[in-house]
């Protein structure tokens, strides 16, 4: 099973974008704080949820996000680059406090990436 729920804030205003095949996304990268430091991890939701999601996503707000890992390869200037990403199914912006305000989305099925 590949399971992965995280929080943490944003670290920059999220904007969406559209990939080579026309498809709407979302990257982001949310900060999780502990005790010794910050861990930075980078967050991709796909679709048309993203055009309802986008405006809750500004700079410093606390989210909660859960979704599958995704390891993707490839090569850029002749070297082979191995990154991990969280492919959200769900996302939640959550109060300072850690209550939840209300879910932003829920998927009824997580869209495959695009290659």
């Amino acid at each position: 099973m590949n399971k992965f729920m995280l929080t943490g804030r944003l670290t920059e205003t999220a904007q969406i974008q559209i990939s080579g095949n026309g498809n709407k996304l979302i990257s982001f990268t949310i900060a999780n704080n502990d005790q010794k430091e910050a861990m930075f991890f980078r967050c991709v939701i796909f679709g048309e949820a993203c055009e309802r999601i986008v405006r809750f996503m500004d700079k410093g707000n606390l989210m909660e996000v859960e979704g599958y890992l995704q390891i993707v390869n490839y090569i850029k200037a002749g070297k082979k680059i191995q990154k991990t990403e969280l492919i959200a199914s769900h996302v939640r912006k959550l109060a300072s406090n850690q209550q939840a305000l209300s879910p932003l989305e829920n998927f009824d099925h997580v869209p495959e990436p695009e290659e």
